[in-house]
Parts: C-alpha cells; structure tokens; sequence
C-alpha cells in the first residue's frame, strides 16, 4: 500500500476504527489491528502515533453524537442545559457561545476540547473551563519538550507566558505532556504531515544550536570584559595612582656620540628571569635576584663604550620575554608550572620593574629609546603590566616611546630593514618569515633587509630563513635544577646588541659575555 499520511489512514478506515471501538479495544489495541489487517508499513513508533492519531480522531465530537454528549455532560458534571455567565467566567459574548457550544459537546472521557476552525481550546480545570490560543499550547509543548536537549523547566514556561504554577501543572497533566514527550500537540500530529514535522524539527534543533552558541559567546564576550575592568581597577588604576609623582621628568646626562652616518641599536635582556633561584649545592652556578640585577646592569656599562663607538639615533628594546621568572601568586609560570624563586611574586614584580627602569635610563644616556612588547611563557601577564607601568612612568619623556601594542609578534622597521619581535615560543623559527611576510605585508614591501629577534632557548644561533635572518638571542640567566637535571647548560651566557644601518641593515654584534 502507498504511503498516508496519519489523518488519511484514520480517514479511510473510520468505519473499521468505530467498529473496534465499540468491541471494547484500546486505542493501542485498535492501531494495531488496522495496521495488521490492512497490511500497512508502519514502524513501533509510527504505530504509536497513529494511536495517538485515533484518540484525537475518537474523542473529536461527531454530529449525530450530540443528544448523547449533552445528557452525558449534563450527568458528569450535574448542570442545566443554560450555563450562566458566574460558572464560565468569560467575558466577551462570543467566548461565552463558545464556551457554551464546548461544554455541550464535551465528550465524558476527554479532558479538553479543540476548536479547529477557531484554533481555541478549551481545557477544564477543576469543572472550570480555561482558554488557550492554539499558538500558546503549541509553543509551551514545544518548550517544556526535551528534543533540543534544553527544556524549560515549569518556573520557566510559568514565568515566560504568566501563567499560574498550579494552572500549568494541571494544563500539563491533563494534556499529558512530559519532558521525553515530543514537542507537538496530538492535534499537529493528526493534521501535518511527517516530512513536515521532520523538518520542523530539525529547524528547531538548529535554532536551539544558535540560542546556545550565541549565549555562550556573549558569556566569554562578559567574562572577557569584566576581567579586564577587574583588572584595571584593581591593578593599573591603583599603580597609576602610587606613580603619580615618581613618574620620570628628570633627564638623563647625554653621551657624545661620533659623526657619520645614523644607526639604530637593538638591545634587551631576552630571558634575564629576575626572581629565579638556583643553590650552587644543587647546580654548576648559584642564580637569585641580586646576581641578575647585578649582570644587567655590569654588562650594559661594558657594552655602552662599544655602542658610543657608532652615532646611534634610536635604541629599539622588546620587553618582557621571560624578564621576570614567575607570573602568579603561587610561584609558577603563566601556565601554572611551578619555578624555584628567590623572594615573593610582589617583591619579584616590584624590584624588576625598577631595575628595568635602571636599565633603561642607562640606554636614554645613549640615545631615544622605542620600547615594544615580547611576552614570554614565564611571564605573559607580567610582561604586559610591565608595558603598561613604563608607559605611565615615563609618559612625560621626551626621548622614550612606549609603543602600546599587546600582540604576540611585533614589528618595527628603520630605513631600508623590517624587524620582527618574539619570544620564540609557540611556533617554530623558520615558519616566522612567512608570518613577518602576511603580518607586515606593507613593510615588508618597502624594505629589502629583514631580521627576526628571539630568546626563549637560552643560546645564541643565527640563521637564515628564506632571506630573513633569524637571531636567536643568548640569556644572562643561570641554570635552575630543572635545566640542570635535564642537561640544559654550558651555553655562553652574555648580553647582545645589534647594530642597524639605515640602507644596509644589520651591520655589527656586540658581544658582553659573562
């Protein structure tokens, strides 16, 4: 047999479904037998919902039944046959006729009445008659129904259509609705289609995808947002307010320079990791905190004769690739491993932001200083607070520029050369060309020299990736146990500058080894 719909099959054998009725089968029982005898291919599920089919098609009042309803509801519920005005309790005339036309026909075994044509029902609710637009109980069914895996609980679907709880939980008892129930009416499955309801499902499930996706990306967008006003109150805002009046105004003393031809001067102490500790019992050489301080600011006096030796305009410095050894309150890297440390993440973050000052002052004696971030996988979040407190410190100095940029790679150019800037985590050195090449796209055209700067692996190493030279900078920082244990020594430590020419790029290393 051709497929049907479920109102077709129920419309075909309503004379076989009446007749079965009236032996006394169930609805179930009833489906069954037109199924079997009738040699129709329905599956358990669609069994069901022809059975739910015939229920609606058995409890929707016939013509010829309406002198039997009226007595029998005039038996159920002991009324005359006028019902007043006071036991309905609607107020438009014309819901009153309807209301009066339901309740005379209002089958004894049914618990509600379905106007079809007006798309009204009439549910009755301790003998008291409630009306429902069809569009309100389609939509609470759809709601209350679990098919998008997301249901809405009672206190919702009460709050969302004002609807009393106990009227609600009545509604849906006598509907019989549950949460593993499907999210159509027993009236939307007898009258539409199944392709249709199939689709409509689906729609539903991707609707309910996109509610979910967009809720949770307003979620990350408002956690993102109040962690940042988090932050900048309880950390800028106050640092700004202690630096008020020791922000730097002073000058430094400017060294003679030589004539001839402008240069620029990259310098940083990649990979210091002030806070560190290592006991000499434990490892070949002792680190803490006064040592670092005392390498950088030794081996910058050593470089600068060398330096004074070109007539150098700019000092370009990236700051921040693992400067400062630990980025929590707990003593661990940003990603939560835990270091060895000499003195308290506070005392850490305080004397290394000094001693960058003391550093960098010694280069303002040089010449301007151009100050760009690198964050390091010890200390991203530091190295970030660090960019932030130099800009607040030296906001009134003429001769350093704090370039406010958070990204993870950085680029700078002078003259005829395009630099790049990071701190060599995260990806792998001879990818870097092609990321200066689609980063930088319009510097990289303007120039001919290009050069990328990194830390990160403690040694120094030069190399050349499709025309852009990779130096890989050498750290002042001592081995800690983790290094040692592992073999990770014996590289040069030292402090390096690299001198730029304007037309030929990179021209000269300078060397301060320890």
């Amino acid at each position: 047999m051709s497929k049907l719909s479920l109102r077709e099959i129920v419309k075909k054998f309503e004379e076989q479904i009446i007749q079965l009725y009236k032996k006394g089968l169930s609805h179930s029982e009833i489906a069954r037998e037109i199924v079997s005898k009738n040699s129709i291919d329905l599956g358990d599920s669609q069994i069901d919902s022809l059975r739910k089919a015939i229920s609606v098609y058995l409890q929707t009042p016939k013509e010829n039944d309406s002198v039997y309803l009226e007595t029998e509801i005039q038996k159920k519920f002991e009324i005359e046959d006028k019902i007043t005005d006071d036991q309905l309790e609607l107020e438009e005339s014309e819901e009153k006729e309807l209301a009066k036309n339901a309740y005379k026909k209002y089958k004894h075994n049914a618990a509600y009445y379905f106007d079809e044509a007006k798309d009204l029902y009439i549910i009755y609710i301790k003998n008291k008659p409630y009306k429902f637009t069809g569009t309100i109980i389609r939509d609470m069914k759809s709601r209350y129904s679990n098919l998008d895996g997301s249901p809405e609980t009672i206190n919702e679907i009460c709050r969302n259509f004002e609807i009393p709880r106990n009227i609600f939980i009545a509604l849906k008892s006598i509907m019989g609705w549950t949460h593993d129930s499907e999210p159509y009416t027993d009236e939307e499955m007898f009258s539409r289609g199944e392709d249709e309801m199939v689709q409509d499902a689906l729609q539903k499930r991707k609707f309910s995808f996109f509610q979910k996706y967009t809720r949770q990306e307003e979620k990350l967008i408002k956690d993102a947002a109040n962690n940042w006003w988090a932050f900048k109150g309880l950390t800028l805002n106050p640092l700004a307010e202690k630096l008020e009046h020791v922000f730097a105004k002073y000058k430094v003393p400017k060294l003679q320079l030589p004539n001839g031809d402008k240069h620029a001067l990259v310098m940083s102490p990649f990979d210091l990791h002030y806070g560190k500790y290592a006991w000499s019992g434990e490892v070949r050489e002792e680190y803490n905190r006064q040592m670092a301080r005392d390498l950088l600011l030794q081996k910058t006096k050593e470089l600068i004769p060398d330096i004074i030796k070109y007539n150098i305009e700019k000092i370009i410095v990236p700051v921040g690739s693992d400067f400062f050894h630990v980025d929590t309150l707990g003593g661990t890297t940003t990603k939560g491993t835990p270091q060895d440390c000499d003195g308290t993440f506070i005392q850490i973050m305080v004397e290394g932001q000094q001693l960058m000052v003391e550093f960098l002052d010694m280069l303002r004696q040089v010449a301007e200083v151009e100050i760009i971030l690198t964050a390091g996988n010890h200390d991203f979040k530091l190295s970030h607070v660090l960019l932030q407190y130099l800009g607040a410190y030296y906001r009134d100095c003429e001769d350093v520029n704090v370039i406010r940029c958070h990204k993870f790679r950085q680029y700078f150019s002078y003259g005829n050369t395009l630099m790049g800037f990071t701190h060599g985590d995260g990806m792998k050195l001879q990818d870097l060309p092609y990321m200066m090449a689609n980063e930088a796209a319009e510097l990289w055209a303007k120039t001919k020299h290009r050069a990328f700067f990194t830390g990160h692996l403690y040694h120094e190493m030069v190399k050349d990736y499709k025309g852009v030279k990779v130096f890989q900078m050498p750290s002042l920082s001592g081995s800690d146990r983790w290094h040692h244990n592992h073999g990770y020594e014996g590289s040069t430590r030292a402090l390096h500058a690299y001198v730029v020419h304007p037309q030929n790029g990179i021209k000269a290393t300078l060397m301060a080894n320890v």
